[in-house]
């Protein structure tokens, strides 16, 4: 990331710890008893005097740049008179520029040039070798020798360090405004990256090597009904979507599989992708669900209105045949070959008007009418009206309410006939080993805090081969069905924004019916 632009009172911060640094050095080699007495030979008091002010006026400004951020071109001009004047005083009482003292002069120069613009900088290096000057004359006086070469070249050097401070200062700080706009138009290029992933109607997960997500849009979290903490890994959302990322790395021509997520009504189809630029995986979740439901519904549309046009040819002829066979069944001189015939004949009736009806209602799409349900009545109610009616003993009818005194919104007609859908087909299909049938409904809160009904039997269960296409209408494994049990049961659901699923078990199988 680009580092944000220096501001003038940091790097006058900077000049202050350099001010603190030389003036413990300076103060070091004063001519005392208890230093190495370098310095300050020709005037010893005036050196040591001139040093430890140096050093205590450095803590002082370096307090106020941090503390007292006012004035700031003010404190520079005080801080760089302070140094000019300290400096040229231990120059002259350590024998003037031989002392190699002069240096410093450079290094205050420069610094200070490089935070004013315009002729400042100049007229910085003007006082400075004007200092020079009047400390040469003094040492002049006393010495009567001359190094008046040697202090002008020290001020053509301070003139031209203030030049090429100046002018360093400059790029710096054009090259400090270029990174900033850069800065600012990568945080910009970001934010729109970011707001146009966000619009995605795909899930958009982003992965580095070790499976660690580094981008993940909002779509992708609603899909896979996450809670809006940030996922660290893969593996913390699915298993199956990690497990089809390893297949896409050892054979990543091999179409990945449909996911489905418990409780997620989406089927989702993963798509993979490794970015050239950073190495990262881009996982992209397509629902594929809204097509498939798209397509069932055109194909019932299309069969609602051809049945609707000949509903009425077919009740007709199918009343005839099953009234003929009653006749038939009723007449003294049949047989029991030829009553068995008439019993076919009977059920294959019932069996082809049940279908026109489940296809008329399918055709027609009832809307719901929402009531407010008790739970604990409401199932009792129909546990004992199913066992009446479907001569079931009571004790192999178990209700087990674990949320007590729950309510929900469902259409009571139609929530009763996906209960009865599914119990019924466990009296078909889920004998127990002992030949019986026992019935489990559950009223439970989900890990999700959502309020659900887990119907299940004691049977084998659903093989999974079947499990995927029990909700798609005309799929059946048995002859005498007409597939449609199932499907209508799970529009009902969605007409009352419920939601019905189906999950395998160790010992078997079992229906959840999300309610809203």
């Amino acid at each position: 990331m680009i580092s944000p632009p220096t501001t003038p009172w940091h790097s006058l911060r900077l000049l202050g710890f350099y001010r603190l640094f030389v003036g413990v050095i300076l103060l070091a080699v004063a001519p005392t008893e208890l230093t190495m007495g370098l310095m300050g030979e020709s005037h010893p008091l005036l050196y040591t005097a001139s040093a430890a002010s140096y050093l205590i006026l450095g803590a002082f400004w370096l307090s106020a740049t941090q503390y007292f951020r006012h004035g700031f071109q003010l404190q520079l001009y005080f801080q760089f008179s302070t140094d000019i004047l300290l400096i040229t005083a231990m120059m002259y009482s350590s024998g003037g520029l031989s002392s190699g003292l002069g240096i410093l002069l450079v290094v205050c120069v420069a610094g200070s040039s490089t935070l004013v613009r315009g002729v400042m900088p100049y007229f910085l290096a003007a006082m400075a070798t004007l200092a020079v000057l009047v400390e040469t004359a003094l040492l002049e006086r006393a010495s009567n020798s001359t190094t008046y070469t040697t202090s002008g070249a020290l001020g053509a050097s301070l003139f031209g360090v203030a030049f090429l401070s100046q002018v360093l200062s400059r790029r710096l700080a054009e090259s400090e405004a270029l990174a900033s706009a850069q800065q600012e138009a990568l945080i910009n290029l970001e934010r729109l990256n970011e707001q146009i992933v966000e619009q995605f109607q795909n899930g958009i997960i982003a992965v580095n090597a070790d499976g660690q997500i580094q981008l993940m849009n909002r779509t992708a979290i609603h899909m896979l009904r996450l809670n809006h903490q940030r996922q660290v890994n893969l593996s913390d959302i699915s298993a199956d979507l990690e497990n089809s990322l390893k297949q896409w790395r050892e054979s990543p021509d091999t179409p990945a599989p449909k996911l489905h997520f418990p409780g997620s009504a989406f089927e989702i189809n993963p798509s993979f992708m490794q970015l050239k630029a950073t190495g990262d995986i881009l996982i992209t979740l397509t629902d594929t669900s809204d097509v498939a439901k798209e397509m069932q519904d055109q194909k019932l549309a299309s069969l609602g209105r051809l049945t609707a046009s000949i509903a009425h040819e077919i009740r007709n002829p199918l009343s005839a045949i099953n009234h003929a066979a009653q006749l038939l069944d009723e007449s003294p001189q049949i047989g029991d070959d030829d009553s068995r015939l008439t019993d076919i004949i009977t059920q294959q009736s019932k069996r082809l008007n049940a279908m026109v009806e489940n296809i008329m209602q399918l055709s027609r799409k009832h809307k719901s009418t929402p009531e407010t349900i008790d739970l604990d009545s409401w199932l009792g109610a129909f546990r004992i009206d199913f066992c009446t009616e479907m001569k079931l003993p009571g004790s192999q009818f178990f209700l087990d309410i674990q949320v007590p005194h729950q309510q929900t919104l469902f259409d009571t007609s139609q929530l009763h006939q996906v209960l009865w859908n599914l119990c019924s087909n466990s009296i078909k299909y889920g004998h127990s080993e002992d030949g019986k049938t026992r019935i489990h409904i559950e009223c439970a809160r989900h890990a999700t805090s959502y309020l659900c009904l887990n119907i299940y039997d004691e049977g084998s269960g659903i093989p999974r081969e079947v499990a995927d296409h029990i909700f798609e209408p005309f799929y059946t494994t048995n002859s005498a069905s007409s597939g449609l049990g199932l499907y209508i049961a799970h529009e009902l659901c969605a007409f009352n924004h419920a939601e019905l699923s189906y999950q395998h078990q160790e010992d078997g199988g079992q229906f959840t019916l999300r309610l809203p």
